[in-house]
């Protein structure tokens, strides 16, 4: 786990691991060079000729010009794509569940 911007976040491991509703990051932006944008999985897995799986997220990087922004299963095999750890249940081990309570309490 490590923090980004302030959030623990998890490295996502697995393309399935996306799911419509699950808030990421996605680092090293392409575009602009950002060390993270952070949005949320709108969309199911697609596949496109040019880019293979992908899902769609938003709010769309103002960096982005297209109307809309998919994440690549290349991204994630890529180690840039991290999911937002939402509770303490979701954390990996007693030590992160024990940090992830004490962050709540403060």
């Amino acid at each position: 786990m490590k923090r980004i911007n302030g959030e623990l976040a998890k490295l996502v491991k697995s393309f399935d691991e996306l799911r419509p509703g699950v808030v990421v990051f996605v680092c090293n932006c392409a575009f602009c060079g950002a060390r993270a944008h952070r949005m949320m999985v709108i969309g199911g897995a697609q596949t496109f000729e040019r880019f293979g799986r992908c899902v769609e997220a938003a709010p769309v990087p103002s960096c982005v010009r297209a109307g809309k922004y998919a994440i690549a299963e290349e991204t994630v095999s890529r180690r840039e794509v991290y999911r937002v750890v939402d509770d303490a249940a979701d954390a990996d081990s007693a030590d992160e569940r024990a940090d992830r309570e004490l962050e709540r309490v403060r």
